[in-house]
C-alpha cells in the first residue's frame, strides 16, 4: 500500500473516521434507550475503546507509510521515522545484545541512510509500524506522537485515558465489576471523539508542514 500525496492521505483518514464515528453515534444513541440496562453499557464501553485504540493505531500506520512513499532519503527524514523503519533490525539486537550483533546493525544503518525507504506496511498484531500492543495508556499515546514527530500534547488528557477509559476497559474485559452509567458513557464518547479529530488534524498538519522531514527543524 502507498499513500502517495495529502489528498489521498486525507481521503483514508476521513474514511476511517466516518465509520468508526457512524459506530460510535449508533452506540450511543442506543446507550441513551431507556430500556438499556447495564449489560449494555458495559459491552458499549468496550467497543468505544476498541474504537479509540484502533483508530490511532489505523491513522498512525497511514501516516508512515505516507512518510515512507514520499521520495526521501532515510537520511533526510527526522529520527523518529528512522526508528520506525529499522526497528526489526533493533530487535534483533535486543535479543541477542553481542558486538558482532550491534556491528551487524550499524551497518545496515549505513549502508541504507541513502536510500528511500523500501519496508511495507504488514498489518498484523506485533508487525506493524507503530503498534499499541492492545492497551493505548497515555505513555504509549505520547511516544506514538513523539516518534512521529506530530505537533500534539495530550497530557492534559493524561488522567482521564489511564484512570477512566483504560482502567475501566480493562476491568470490563478481565471480568472484573464496573460500572458504567449513561452520564459517563455520553461522557467517554465525547472525550474520544475529540481525541481522535485532534490526532487526525495533529497528523495532517505534520503532513502538510513536512515534519517528518530532517530539514524542518532549521
Amino acid at each position: 500500500m502507498k499513500v502517495k500525496n495529502i489528498e489521498t492521505l486525507q481521503d483514508k483518514i476521513d474514511r476511517e473516521m466516518f465509520w468508526r464515528r457512524e459506530e460510535i453515534i449508533r452506540l450511543n444513541i442506543r446507550a441513551n434507550q431507556p430500556s438499556e440496562n447495564a449489560t449494555v453499557l458495559r459491552a458499549g464501553y468496550l467497543l468505544l475503546y476498541s474504537s479509540w485504540e484502533g483508530f490511532i493505531r489505523s491513522i498512525a500506520n497511514l501516516y508512515v507509510v505516507f512518510v515512507f512513499s514520499r521520495d526521501i532519503s532515510l537520511h533526510d527524514l527526522r529520527d523518529g521515522f528512522q526508528a520506525v523503519y529499522f526497528q526489526q533490525s533493533l530487535s534483533k539486537v535486543r535479543e541477542s545484545p553481542s558486538s558482532a550483533q550491534l556491528q551487524e546493525f550499524m551497518r545496515e544503518i549505513h549502508s541504507k541512510e541513502l536510500e528511500r525507504p523500501t519496508r511495507k506496511l504488514v498489518d498484523t498484531t506485533g508487525k506493524r509500524f507503530i503498534n499499541t500492543d492492545s492497551n493505548l495508556n497515555f505513555k504509549r499515546l505520547d511516544r506514538i506522537i513523539s516518534v512521529l514527530e506530530l505537533p500534539l500534547d495530550f497530557s492534559l488528557k493524561k488522567e482521564w485515558i489511564d484512570r477512566d477509559l483504560l482502567m475501566i476497559r480493562n476491568k470490563i474485559a478481565h471480568g472484573e465489576r464496573s460500572n458504567v452509567d449513561v452520564e459517563m458513557f455520553n461522557e467517554t464518547v465525547s472525550h474520544v471523539l475529540e481525541m481522535m479529530d485532534l490526532f487526525s488534524e495533529g497528523v495532517m498538519t505534520a503532513a502538510e508542514t513536512e515534519l517528518y522531514r530532517r530539514d524542518s527543524l532549521a
